[in-house]
C-alpha cells in the first residue's frame, strides 16, 4: 500500500509504503483512523509439508520521515480459510472468512500497537458484504448454507455488535425463491448496488434496505429479476423482514 501526500496545486507526492504478507482483497479491507493505516489480506502459504491460508490483519503509522512502520498484528487468523468480508468502523474491525462456516471476527482496535480480537461467531454460509448501521449493528449480505455446504441462496443478516465480546446474530433472512430455487444479488460485491435508508437522520436503525436480486427455481418454474425491499428493525419481532418486491422483468420484453 502506498501513501501519496495530494494537493489542490501540485503533484502528488510519495511518502511511504506498506508492506502486508498476501494480497487485499478489496476497498473495504483498507482503512485510515487517526493517523493509522489498518489493512486485511489473505496469505496463501506453504509451511513444512503442508500448503494453506491464514488471513493478517496489520496497522501501519506514517512517521517524521515519512515512511509506513508496522505498529501492531494479529496474524494467522483462520488457516485454510479464505478472506471474503472486510469493514473497518473507527476503533473497530470486522473480518469474515469462509471454508465451511462463517467465522465472523470482531477486532478492538483502539491501540494500534496492540489490536485485539474479541470475538468469533461462526455460522453456516458467509457474508461478502458488511454495512455499519452506527455503532452498534452490522448488516450484511452474502450467501446462505448450512453446516455442510452453501445452498446457492441469497442471505442478509443483522448482528449486534454492541458488545464486541459478544457479537450476537439477530436474525438471518434467505428470500423464498420457490423450491431448490438460486438466488443472488450484486450487492454482495458491489457497494454501489446496496441501498438503506433509517427511518431518521439520527439513528441507524430502524430503516428499509433495498437490493437488486436475481433468481430461479427450475422445480417450480419461478424466475425474479428486480429489487428485494426488507424492513430492518433489531426491536421488532422479526428483525429482517421482506416488504415486498419489483419486479423488472417486464422491461426485458
Amino acid at each position: 500500500s502506498y501513501r501519496l501526500a495530494l494537493s489542490a496545486t501540485a503533484a502528488a507526492a510519495y511518502q511511504g509504503l506498506a508492506k502486508v504478507d498476501g494480497t487485499v482483497p478489496g476497498r473495504y479491507a483498507l482503512s485510515e483512523y487517526q493517523g493509522h493505516l489498518r489493512v486485511a489480506s489473505n496469505e496463501f502459504r506453504s509451511d513444512a509439508n503442508t500448503s494453506n491460508r491464514y488471513t493478517h490483519l496489520s496497522v501501519f503509522k506514517a512517521d517524521a520521515a515519512g515512511d509506513m512502520t508496522a505498529t501492531g498484528a494479529v496474524r494467522d487468523l483462520a488457516p485454510g480459510e479464505s478472506l471474503r468480508g472486510t469493514r473497518f468502523v473507527g476503533p473497530r474491525g470486522y473480518l469474515v472468512t469462509f471454508r465451511q462456516v462463517d467465522p465472523l471476527f470482531a477486532f478492538d482496535l483502539a491501540n494500534p500497537a496492540a489490536p485485539q480480537l474479541k470475538s468469533t461467531l461462526k455460522i453456516p454460509g458467509f457474508s461478502s458484504y458488511l454495512q455499519p448501521l452506527g455503532n452498534d449493528y452490522l448488516l450484511t449480505v452474502g450467501r446462505a448454507g448450512d453446516e455442510q455446504q452453501l445452498n446457492g441462496q441469497l442471505a442478509v443478516q443483522l448482528f449486534d455488535v454492541r458488545d464486541l465480546a459478544n457479537v450476537k446474530l439477530v436474525s438471518s433472512l434467505s428470500p423464498n425463491v420457490g423450491g431448490n430455487g438460486y438466488s443472488y444479488s450484486a450487492a454482495e460485491y458491489d457497494p454501489h448496488a446496496f441501498s438503506y435508508f433509517p427511518d431518521r437522520a439520527d439513528a441507524a436503525a430502524p430503516g428499509t434496505l433495498s437490493l437488486p436480486m436475481q433468481s430461479y427455481s427450475e422445480q417450480s418454474g419461478q424466475n425474479f429479476s428486480g429489487f428485494l425491499v426488507l424492513r430492518v428493525n433489531p426491536a421488532a419481532a422479526a428483525p429482517l423482514a421482506e416488504l415486498g418486491r419489483v419486479d423488472h422483468q417486464g422491461f426485458a420484453d
